[in-house]
């Protein structure tokens, strides 16, 4: 139960959750109290809050804007001056690491390698930076 618990509560605690647990109160709210068709207006917005919310439809609409260009090997992209990678793909080398830990954004390096490797510029360009509010001495 406790485990069920630790899953369950925190989808309800999230912003997402608690606006859609709200939302459904309202409706509910609504519905009792006789404005039947403000409480079915609160209901359909609900539902599309979830639905839009929920995997299946997030990659269904990337997926309309990715079928239009599709993926291309590196070899056959036009030649350029410089690649630039745009930094977020990487974490600080904080200790004990000696290195830079690749995060979910490293696709992005490792295609800016393809890249050089194909041939497609002579120079590879990384970017970095911080958000004021973060406490590492050093970008990335």
């Amino acid at each position: 139960m406790e485990f069920f618990l630790s899953k369950l509560l925190p989808l309800w605690l999230y912003p997402l959750g608690l606006a859609i647990a709200v939302l459904v109160l309202v409706a509910v709210v609504l519905l009792v109290t006789g404005r039947p068709r403000t409480g079915f207006v609160v209901v359909l917005v609900t539902a599309g809050l979830w639905a839009s919310s929920t995997p299946r439809v997030a990659l269904w609409l990337a997926g309309t804007l990715e079928r239009d260009h599709p993926e291309q090997a590196a070899e056959t992209l036009p030649v350029a001056d410089a690649i630039v990678v745009l930094g977020g793909a990487t974490k600080p080398a904080n200790p004990p690491r000696i290195y830079a830990d690749l995060d979910t954004g490293a696709d992005r390096i490792l295609h800016a390698l393809r890249l050089h490797r194909a041939g497609r510029a002579p120079r590879v360009i990384a970017s970095g930076g911080m958000w004021p509010w973060h406490d590492s001495p050093r970008s990335e």
